[in-house]
């Protein structure tokens, strides 16, 4: 059973984790030994972290987890118009298994309840794109190297054809 609990202090390492677990396939390639390597995704991670603080203040940042075991994590941030997906990150071993897209689901679950819009930025060059794309979001804006999507609620989607 997929599980959520509140981001605490004790969950740092596990975050520095799945970060670490999520950026190394980009580092593929650059001519940096391990301690160079760890030095950098740990600078990255910190600088994630202290934007993220910044910026979305009022967000909900839980640790998924699987039969009660951390597989994850997942940020969201609910504005007056919009839910933001802001992070969604699982363990390498738990991708593709279909947790991802039913976390998904839920927010858009979630927005149609409250007549909401879920957004989301991805890199471009991001696989999750593809996810995003199959589950309806559909890309608003490009900003190098990010994408923005949003997928609609029925509601805004309708007001939105009456618009046209």
């Amino acid at each position: 059973m997929i599980t959520r609990q509140n981001v605490t202090a004790d969950d740092v390492s596990f975050l520095y984790q799945v970060y670490k677990e999520t950026r190394e396939e980009g580092l593929v390639g650059m001519d940096w030994d391990e301690e160079e390597r760890e030095a950098f995704l740990r600078m990255q991670f910190d600088m994630q972290r202290s934007s993220y603080a910044l910026q979305h203040l009022a967000a909900d940042h839980e640790i998924i987890q699987l039969d009660k075991v951390p597989i994850g994590q997942i940020m969201t941030k609910i504005t007056d118009h919009s839910i933001w997906l802001i992070d969604l990150s699982l363990l390498a071993q738990y991708r593709n298994k279909g947790i991802g897209t039913r976390l998904i689901r839920d927010l858009q679950e979630r927005g149609e309840e409250l007549g909401k819009v879920v957004r989301l930025h991805v890199l471009y060059n991001n696989p999750a794109q593809d996810l995003y794309a199959r589950l309806g979001f559909c890309i608003t804006s490009e900003k190098f190297p990010y994408l923005a999507m949003e997928w609609l609620s029925s509601e805004k989607a309708e007001r939105n054809k009456k618009k046209d």
